[in-house]
């Protein structure tokens, strides 16, 4: 039987976080990926990861991503639609605030002046891919 994933918000970590301990036997990105159950990334002592909240999108919001005509612009566009919030991320100018715009689609998004803020390719391909895999059917 097929099924939505989630329906409530993640909470999402990259997978080269420096807090995450990756020699911890519980240790799996990919069992994460499967049920989002944090408890598949232990966290080095005295360590805080950044953390993203996640949302689903709408159909509408979910075509316009896949639309983009290169794999950058839709991660860019996943994030900017996804992103819900973030703490304990350093963007070297102090606490982070993120601003959120009404996107086309009646939608939240990041502001552009948001993602300039955290924008690293990395991180947009791995948010943006994570994002799509939350948006996603499993069996």
């Amino acid at each position: 039987m097929l099924k939505i994933q989630h329906l409530q918000d993640i909470e999402w970590i990259h997978p080269g976080d420096a807090a995450l301990d990756l020699a911890h036997p519980d240790y799996s990105y990919g069992e994460y990926l499967k049920t989002w159950d944090r408890k598949h990334l232990p966290v080095r002592a005295g360590f805080t990861p950044s953390v993203f909240k996640l949302r689903r999108l709408g159909m509408k919001v979910q075509q316009h991503c896949f639309r983009q005509p290169h794999v950058p612009d839709r991660d860019r566009e996943f994030v900017a639609y996804s992103v819900k919030g973030v703490t304990d991320f350093d963007d070297q100018a102090g606490e982070l605030v993120l601003k959120f715009e009404k996107g086309e689609f009646g939608e939240q998004r990041l502001a552009d002046e948001s993602l300039e803020k955290i924008y690293s390719w990395d991180l947009f391909r791995e948010l943006g891919a994570s994002a799509m895999i939350f948006n996603s059917l499993r069996p």
